[in-house]
């Protein structure tokens, strides 16, 4: 399955091929449209909904283009639990957006590369806007909990 059929275990040291794509990128071999993204980034029903959207978003869309889809997000103060039940604490969805725009892992998969350049626009964009330019660990980076070491 393309760039996602080699993902990289927790813990690992290099990559393994692995016959189960990650869901989020199986649902993106549906193809939505710019509607359908557009109506799952801000669906009222649930964050998990949402959160989908924006895993597509990451997984398939030009890097150039992703602040201009996230932009409005990155301070959401919706809650939930992007970690599995009872690990990890919630977190905003902006701090959801933030990670995933300025990391390239979640969980035990890897996000396709984000250009050095464009990651530096994405970060000088959250610093004007008094957010931090890293990532925090709240899209399942690592850390005991699966948050990474900050566990904001």
């Amino acid at each position: 399955m393309g760039a996602c059929a080699g993902a990289w275990r927790h813990g690992q040291r290099e990559k393994t091929e692995r016959n189960d794509p990650p869901l989020p990128s199986r649902l993106c071999t549906l193809r939505p449209t710019e509607a359908q993204v557009r109506t799952l980034l801000a669906h009222p029903d649930s964050p998990y909904i949402r959160a989908i959207g924006f895993l597509c978003l990451r997984y398939t869309a030009n890097p150039r283009t992703l602040w201009g889809w996230c932009d409005r997000f990155v301070a959401d103060a919706e809650e939930f639990s992007p970690s599995p039940s009872g690990v990890g604490r919630p977190v905003s969805m902006g701090a959801y957006v933030r990670d995933l725009l300025l990391t390239h892992a979640y969980f035990e998969t890897l996000f396709p590369r984000v250009p050095k350049p464009v990651a530096d626009e994405i970060a000088a964009k959250l610093s004007a806007r008094g957010l931090p330019p890293r990532a925090a660990g709240n899209a399942g980076q690592g850390g005991a909990d699966r948050r990474g070491d900050a566990g904001a």
